[in-house]
């Protein structure tokens, strides 16, 4: 049975689920970059990490389907979150219709030193919320609103000048607790001539894959997408799939989102996309020691 396409709701709700409890402290990482690489702090810090926080709200709020990924990356943020950027821009381009993001900055905090790495990385405390209208290309669904909240956002100077966001908690649930980026070694899954690759994931609200594919001859189309256990058997099925993933055009990459209702555990999962043009190609990759899941030992880069 192949999959229904992505409901136009899903392309930008998937994230919109709030979690609950006090802020958590940032966890990307407290460096993000060689020290060298980073400058000592200086009077003007505050004034620079704060500046740093309002650009990425801006950026946040700039990224929509009539952009270019260059643009976006120019306001998101560089390094750790780079891929989380890229994401972004992807679920943004598979919306079909219009999108407007506006920032509302209730109030922005002091910036603080993070302790134990000599004043080089400040949280940044901000009540503000990005909130995005939507504006579906089908005139059967209502035009209608999303938005997300920010508390803390951590940045980092560097010493070629300049500052990058290393973490952020948005929907009281930091950004580096959720988002995995699988290179410079992505992962691949071949059969005869098609081509997967995993480039990153995210674990909340719901998971979300995010795959290129790829193949040099033959028009290919979606059967199914599935989550299957080490027998193969169908644990469970994509509740969305991108249109961009739904049919391989010849010598073309494809890049698209699958989406699954999230489980409490990847052991002994696969991940399986069979695709048909008479006769079939399955991509399957082994999850579990792929996937950082929070309350994992080793999640905390996840």
């Amino acid at each position: 049975m192949r999959p229904s396409p992505l409901p136009l709701l899903a392309c930008v709700a998937i994230f919109a689920a709030p979690a609950c409890g006090p802020d958590p402290e940032p966890t990307g990482p407290a460096s993000p970059r060689p020290v060298e690489e980073v400058s000592s702090a200086s009077a003007g810090d505050e004034v620079g990490a704060r500046a740093e926080a309002l650009a990425f709200l801006e950026g946040y709020a700039a990224v929509d389907a009539r952009g270019n990924e260059e643009l976006a990356g120019a306001y998101l943020p560089r390094g750790p979150l780079r891929g989380w950027a890229h994401l972004l821009w992807v679920q943004a381009r598979e919306f079909p219709g219009q999108q407007e993001g506006t920032v509302a900055l209730r109030e922005l905090g002091p910036a603080r030193p993070v302790g134990g790495v000599n004043g080089l990385v400040w949280d940044v405390e901000i009540d503000a919320s990005v909130t995005f209208h939507f504006d579906p290309a089908d005139d059967a669904i209502a035009p209608f609103d999303v938005t997300r909240d920010f508390s803390r956002i951590r940045v980092a100077r560097l010493r070629r000048g300049g500052w990058i966001v290393v973490d952020a908690v948005r929907d009281r649930v930091p950004v580096s607790a959720t988002f995995q980026v699988f290179g410079p070694d992505f992962p691949v899954a071949r059969d005869r001539g098609v081509k997967l690759t995993l480039v990153s994931f995210v674990s909340y609200p719901q998971w979300q894959f995010h795959l290129q594919v790829r193949s040099p001859r033959t028009e290919w189309r979606l059967r199914w997408a599935r989550l299957v256990d080490a027998e193969g058997k169908t644990i469970a099925e994509a509740s969305a799939i991108t249109s961009a993933v739904q049919t391989i055009w010849p010598r073309e990459v494809a890049e698209g989102l699958a989406t699954f209702d999230a489980l409490t555990t990847a052991e002994g999962l696969g991940l399986e996309l069979t695709y048909d043009a008479g006769t079939r190609r399955t991509l399957l990759f082994e999850l579990e020691h792929l996937l950082e899941l929070p309350g994992q030992e080793d999640s905390a880069a996840a």
